[in-house]
């Protein structure tokens, strides 16, 4: 049973950080819109099916933050896979903890300092 609980732990981390990216990331596209200091070179049109924006373009680093939710969606599925595979449990589930706390702040990091720029 105690498998069943790591791997939803692993489900809800990766969750959290999937909508954090996609729909933090369109309520800044709404707050900060269009800087035509930064056109044309820091913005582009992304898939708009893909992500549910509607057809404009936006800042890069919003498109890397779109992007940004696979990561966590694939960090789920190689988490699970190797603690189901390994014989080791606790260092899988040691090494996805400390993985997801790294990319999480690498993330914020990535976050703020655009953010503020862009503001």
């Amino acid at each position: 049973m105690q498998s069943y609980s790591i791997i939803i732990m692993y489900g809800i981390m990766s969750l959290m950080g999937w909508y954090g990216c996609v729909f933090t990331t369109k309520k800044v596209i709404k707050e900060i819109g269009f800087h035509e200091k930064y056109y044309p070179q820091k913005y582009v049109l992304p898939d708009r099916k893909m992500f549910g924006i509607e057809k404009k373009e936006i800042p890069k680093w919003c498109y890397r933050e779109f992007l940004m939710s696979f990561v966590y969606l694939a960090m789920f599925l190689n988490s699970t896979l190797a603690y189901l595979l390994f014989a080791n449990k606790l260092i899988v589930a040691q090494v996805f903890v400390w993985g997801y706390c790294i990319v999480m702040g690498v993330h914020m990091l990535h976050f703020i300092i655009f953010m503020i720029l862009y503001s």
